[in-house]
C-alpha cells in the first residue's frame, strides 16, 4: 500500500472518529478510508460503464455542455431518474 495525505474537513473527521474504535465499525480511520474508496470507486466504475455503453449504443446519453475541464452529460436511468454526471479530462502533462 502506499501512503498519500487528504485534507477533510473536521466535521468530516469527527464522524469517522465516532465510526472508529475497539467496539466500532471500523478499527482505524484508514481501514474506514479504505472501504469509503473501494466502494465509491465501484459505483463510479459502474456508472462509467453504464453511461459508455449508453452513449455507444443508444445515443441517449446527452451532452449539454462542453467546458475546458470536460464534459457534463445527461442521461435517463431505466427507472426513469435522470442523472448529471460532469466528466473531467486527465490533465495530462
Amino acid at each position: 500500500m502506499k501512503v498519500i495525505t487528504v485534507n477533510l474537513p473536521q466535521t468530516y473527521i469527527k464522524e469517522i472518529d465516532s465510526m472508529i474504535g475497539e467496539n466500532s465499525l471500523y478499527p482505524s480511520r484508514s481501514e474506514l478510508i479504505r472501504v469509503a474508496v473501494r466502494d465509491f470507486l465501484i459505483s463510479q466504475l459502474e456508472l462509467l460503464e453504464r453511461i459508455t455503453k449508453m452513449s455507444q449504443n443508444t445515443k441517449e446519453a446527452l451532452i449539454k455542455e462542453k467546458t475546458p475541464e470536460g464534459e457534463v452529460l445527461t442521461f435517463s436511468e431505466a427507472d426513469g431518474r435522470i442523472r448529471t454526471i460532469r466528466v473531467v479530462k486527465k490533465d495530462s502533462k
